[in-house]
């Protein structure tokens, strides 16, 4: 995994708090569906820093309960980091039926199209195309988005 070798099996070591604190993490970003809590607002509520956040989340990206969305501002690395995003499983497969729903293969759209047919800002808006763009779900042409036609509702 990146620059780590392990056993298939490895799983790393975590105290009982820690493993409570994952669960909190995880059932936040469950609950949260399309609007997961930044890093930073994780560290906040739990009175821990935006570092242990991430080393849990990551775990949970590591068992696959979790996935790391894109981040939104790359210019500035620490910026970035506190402001990540978290999407849980269940709300990544939701994302993908809905984004298949609503549109079709031949549509178009922007980020703000996007946003405003979720009911979402642009906060949670750019990371979830940047996702949906990464996975092969949609394509990027300028600032238009569309379905790849994987992806489509039928195939």
């Amino acid at each position: 995994d990146g620059d780590f070798v392990a056993l298939p099996d490895w799983q790393p070591q975590l105290s009982s708090n820690e493993r409570a604190l994952l669960t909190e993490l995880v059932r936040a970003c469950e609950e949260a569906q399309f609007t997961p809590p930044t890093v930073s607002e994780l560290a906040s509520e739990h009175d821990k820093s935006p570092d242990e956040i991430e080393s849990l989340m990551n775990v949970a990206v590591g068992t696959s309960q979790l996935v790391r969305l894109p981040d939104k501002d790359t210019r500035d690395a620490k910026a970035a980091r506190r402001a990540r995003l978290y999407l849980h499983q269940s709300a990544a497969k939701a994302l993908v039926d809905r984004v298949s729903s609503q549109f079709s293969e031949s549509d178009r759209w922007t980020i703000s199209q996007f946003a405003e047919s979720l009911s979402l800002s642009r906060k949670y808006a750019i990371p979830l195309c940047s996702y949906l763009d990464q996975t092969g779900i949609t394509r990027r042409d300028g600032d238009l988005r569309f379905l790849l036609p994987s992806t489509a509702i039928g195939s």
